[in-house]
């Protein structure tokens, strides 16, 4: 993944991203909306994605669903924000 062409996908709900946000341009994309899988495949299928939420389950979980529906150019952050605050690498995948 080209680090500059990535868009960034926080996957967490409203509750928790108004607890803090760790990236200003992420798009938000709540994985536990009914509405989830509608709301990514209007994505362009051709840009390069990274999905983060808390733990990295939704993010893998999501991931699945994204590859369902075309999307090749998708990673996710492994263990989620908690993962990477653990390590002091809050902002190394940005």
């Amino acid at each position: 993944m080209n680090k500059n062409n990535i868009q960034l996908i926080d996957i967490r709900t409203p509750q928790e991203i108004s607890q803090g946000k760790i990236c200003h341009t992420a798009l938000e994309i709540d994985f536990l909306h009914s509405d989830f899988s509608k709301n990514i495949s209007r994505l362009n299928r051709e840009k390069e994605y990274l999905l983060y939420c808390r733990s990295g389950q939704r993010s893998e979980k999501a991931l699945e669903i994204m590859k369902g529906l075309g999307f090749s150019r998708i990673s996710h952050v492994e263990g989620g924000i908690l993962s990477q605050e653990k390590h002091n690498l809050s902002h190394s995948f940005i």
